[in-house]
């Protein structure tokens, strides 16, 4: 039995600010040139609410917010923009247990699972970062009360073991399942266009080839 956890409290940096106003600090325009690079556009970064910090403990970081159903913040990625930071992601002191992006997710359609938030902004439609290779529990209980009837799953090639066992797990559970096999690029590096011809392009998986695929990676 599934039940959810009590909600946790999150805040963003009290230095955070909203890339959809202009600034006048030098981090401004870095942090502008480092989204263009990632093909992250004006569009993506007024819906996701995108900012970032000059100053403080996330300085020099781009701050994308999650929020949930009730367009309550429940996460927020930061990532370096500078190229100088010793760990390019600093998450917040908070459990990663959530529903990634809920506010912008339609569970009566199906859904798409990829491990970042860059990889969720670049394929744009119902993706849900799971902020590694598991499923987060606050998940799994969204998909069993929504009835969601199909998944596709694009983790990267070095969790493609991960996304078998994904695979089989939501099959269990009598949900449909489109399995994404990734080159070297992940989401983000491939771009909207790409990532959304191989979704469309997916087979839906079956027991038979679940079994084939997981004897091939033993």
């Amino acid at each position: 039995k599934l039940a959810d956890t009590e909600d946790q409290f999150v805040s963003l940096p009290y230095e955070f600010k909203r890339l959809t106003e202009t600034h006048t600090d030098f981090s401004y325009a870095k942090a502008m040139k480092y989204l263009k690079n990632r093909g992250i556009e004006s569009y993506d970064i007024e819906r996701y609410d995108i900012g970032y910090c000059d100053k403080g403990d996330y300085a020099g970081r781009i701050i994308v917010p999650s929020y949930d159903v009730d367009n309550k913040l429940n996460y927020f990625l930061a990532r370096d923009f500078t190229g100088t930071a010793y760990l390019k992601y600093k998450n917040p002191p908070v459990s990663k247990d959530v529903v990634v992006f809920e506010n912008q997710i339609d569970f009566s359609e199906p859904i798409v699972f990829c491990e970042g938030v860059f990889d969720a902004i670049a394929i744009r439609r119902n993706a849900i970062a799971l902020l590694g290779k598991n499923i987060p529990g606050k998940l799994k209980m969204r998909l069993i009360e929504h009835g969601v009837k199909e998944v596709c799953i694009v983790l990267d090639n070095d969790a493609y073991k991960n996304a078998l066992a994904m695979s089989e797990s939501l099959m269990n559970d009598n949900i449909r399942v489109r399995l994404i096999k990734m080159g070297n690029e992940d989401a983000a590096d491939l771009g909207f266009t790409q990532i959304i011809t191989k979704i469309r392009n997916a087979k839906l998986l079956d027991f038979s080839e679940l079994m084939k695929q997981k004897l091939c990676m033993s």
